[in-house]
C-alpha cells in the first residue's frame, strides 16, 4: 500500500484535489486490495427492508425528476456507471428500462442483484465508456454515483459522458458533500476533524459551490439540484456525535432510513423537495445534479 502524504489543494472552480494525483497503476492497484478484502471477507451484508424501501425511494424521485425535466420514452435506456451494488439499475429494469452497467468489480452486484449481470461490464470505467462511444450507444439517463470523486481527470469522464447522453437526456452525478460551510461550522465548535479526506480513495472533494462551477467550467446545464438526509447534524450533538464515538453510526443510519422514508411515503413530489430543500440549505450529506447538454 502507498505510504504518499497528500495534500489539499483548492482550484480556480473552488474544488479541493489531492496532491500529488496518483498514477493510474496506483489507483489500480490501491482498488485490487481493497475489493479483494471485500470479497474474501466472510461477512456478507445484507439489508433490511427498511434500507430496500430507501433505495427505492432515491430511484423513484430520480425518475420523476428525470420525466419533469423532459418526457421520458417508454421504455428508457440507463446507464449506470460504478453501479456498484445495482440497486438503482434493478428498479429501473423493473420498470422496463434497457440497462447498461459498469463497475470496476462484479462484487456487490453480484451478491446484491445477480439477475442485472448480463448487462454488465466489468473494468476500466474511461475504456468501457470508449467501448460504448465506438457503437454509438445513446442514453436518457446516465447515473454516477459516487464515482466522480474517485477519478483522477474527472472532467474527462464528462467529456466521454457527454457523447452517450441521448437528445433530451440527463446526466445524475451524485458526490459527497464535502468541505461546506456546515462542515466548517462544526470543525469550529471542535465537533469533528476532517474525516472526509481519505485519498487515495477520494481524489476530488466537491460542495455546493464547486460542483456548480464544475458542470459550467464541463459545458453542461445545471437543471436540477437535490441532497439527502442532513446526518451530520447528528455530530452537533455531543450525545449523538458519531464522529467521535463511531458506536453510534449505526443509530444515525438507522434514523436517517426511518425519517427519508417517511417523507416518502408522503409523495413522490414532496420527497423530491425535501431533497432539493436539503441541498439548498447546503445541510445534506451528499448532493446530487441532473445535468443537459
Amino acid at each position: 500500500m502507498s505510504t504518499t502524504t497528500y495534500q489539499l489543494v483548492k482550484n480556480p472552480l473552488g474544488m479541493f484535489s489531492v496532491a500529488p494525483m496518483p498514477s493510474k497503476a496506483t489507483l489500480d492497484q490501491f482498488y485490487k486490495e481493497k475489493y479483494y478484502q471485500a470479497e474474501m471477507s466472510s461477512y456478507q451484508s445484507e439489508y433490511s427492508l427498511d434500507e430496500l424501501t430507501y433505495f427505492l425511494s432515491e430511484v423513484e424521485s430520480s425518475i420523476a425528476i428525470c420525466q419533469s425535466l423532459s418526457p421520458l420514452p417508454e421504455q428508457p435506456r440507463l446507464l449506470d456507471v460504478g453501479c456498484g451494488e445495482g440497486f438503482f439499475a434493478a428498479q429501473c429494469h423493473k420498470q422496463g428500462w434497457h440497462v447498461h452497467l459498469c463497475d470496476y468489480s462484479q462484487y456487490g452486484l453480484q451478491h446484491h442483484n445477480p439477475q442485472l449481470m448480463a448487462f454488465f461490464e466489468q473494468g476500466d470505467v474511461l475504456q468501457t465508456l470508449e467501448g460504448l462511444i465506438a457503437q454509438q450507444r445513446k442514453f436518457e439517463l446516465i447515473n454516477l454515483k459516487n464515482v466522480l470523486e474517485h477519478v483522477i481527470d474527472p472532467q474527462a469522464l464528462m467529456t466521454a459522458l457527454t457523447q452517450l447522453l441521448a437528445v433530451n437526456g440527463a446526466i445524475r452525478i451524485e458526490v459527497p458533500n464535502d468541505y461546506s460551510a456546515f462542515q466548517s461550522l462544526l470543525q469550529q465548535h471542535n465537533k469533528t476533524d476532517n474525516t472526509w479526506f481519505c485519498p487515495p480513495e477520494h481524489l476530488h472533494y466537491f460542495n455546493k459551490d464547486s460542483l456548480k462551477a464544475f458542470v459550467a467550467n464541463c459545458g453542461l446545464r445545471l437543471a436540477f439540484m437535490t441532497g439527502d438526509f442532513p446526518i451530520e447534524m447528528y455530530l452537533a450533538n455531543d450525545f449523538s456525535n458519531y464522529a467521535q464515538d463511531r458506536s453510534r453510526g449505526k443509530q444515525a443510519h438507522l434514523s436517517r432510513v426511518m425519517i427519508n422514508n417517511y417523507v416518502f411515503t408522503q409523495g413522490v413530489d414532496k420527497h423530491v423537495e425535501y431533497l432539493r430543500c436539503m441541498a439548498e440549505v447546503g445541510l445534506s450529506r451528499n448532493l446530487t445534479v441532473y445535468v443537459t447538454q
